[in-house]
């Protein structure tokens, strides 16, 4: 189930790009529609790291909380519980600007090059199919 989730969204922007290109007939529309839900996207999973770091720095003690390996002495539970809101955080940072803006943006213009394309291409599939017959 992870793989394919993470096939589905890596795959999302560039299929959005395409049908937004394919929509509105301009390509640097594919791009605008990959950033804007690259950042919708990135917004959420930073709001939900985030939320997810405050228990694990109030409760440092909760399963699944990482340990810092390079640490030369035992940590008290406040220096524990802000490495953890940093690593959330972090993530959250990355999800919203790497993957959001940049992943997004050029999956989107990609899509937004090749969403016409493709129409043309599949256009005489399409109607062959939806012909009835007689």
């Amino acid at each position: 189930m992870g793989r394919t989730a993470a096939i589905v969204a890596a795959l999302r922007p560039l299929v959005a790009g395409a049908r937004a290109a394919v929509l509105t007939g301009r390509a640097r529309d594919g791009a605008r529609t990959g950033f804007w839900s690259g950042m919708l996207s990135g917004l959420i999973a930073f709001l939900v790291l985030g939320a997810a770091g405050l228990p694990a720095a109030r409760f440092p003690s909760l399963p699944g909380v990482e340990a810092p390996r390079d640490s030369a002495r035992s940590l008290t539970p406040e220096e524990w519980g802000s490495f953890d809101v940093g690593d959330y955080l972090a993530g959250g940072i990355i999800h919203l600007a790497i993957i959001g803006a940049a992943f997004c943006s050029a999956a989107g213009a990609i899509g937004g090059r090749g969403g016409p394309v493709a129409e043309l291409t599949l256009l005489p599939v399409r109607t062959a199919v939806r012909t009835p017959k007689p």
